[in-house]
């Protein structure tokens, strides 16, 4: 039910310019990191290329990126600030960062692992016939 919001995704650390990474939900591109000029919207799974690794804090404690998609270059959140409020009320503060992208080199290699027994399992049932 609620334990899903809750979840902490860890934001993705080191970048590298021409880095490849991957949304993990539908995110706005931005024309500068202000957020102000929406230029483009991607849904989750779509790759971006990482035109300059370095991170510009944004409006609403967000973490912005240059990067690139489909040909469209500009500003995407990497992660945001997830924000808190005092037990005793007032002001939120800064809570741990949820990324919203990760990089893309885990998800091929998970998906030769899982083919590679499945293959394996097959060759052995073919001798074994």
């Amino acid at each position: 039910m609620g334990c899903g919001a809750s979840e902490i995704v860890p934001p993705v650390e080191d970048l590298k310019d021409g880095e490849i990474l991957v949304t993990l939900k539908e995110l706005k591109m931005f024309e500068s990191p202000d957020g102000k000029k929406k230029i483009a919207e991607f849904p989750g799974g779509k790759p971006m290329k990482v035109l300059n690794a370095e991170v510009t804090e944004g409006p609403g404690f967000t973490g912005f990126i240059k990067a690139e998609c489909h040909g469209v270059q500009g500003y995407i959140a990497l992660w945001q600030c997830e924000l808190k409020t005092p037990p005793g009320g007032g002001t939120p503060i800064k809570g741990p960062k949820n990324g919203f992208m990760k990089r893309r080199e885990g998800t091929p290699s998970d998906g030769l692992a899982k083919a590679a027994p499945a293959g394996a399992a097959v060759k052995e049932e073919a001798m074994g016939a």
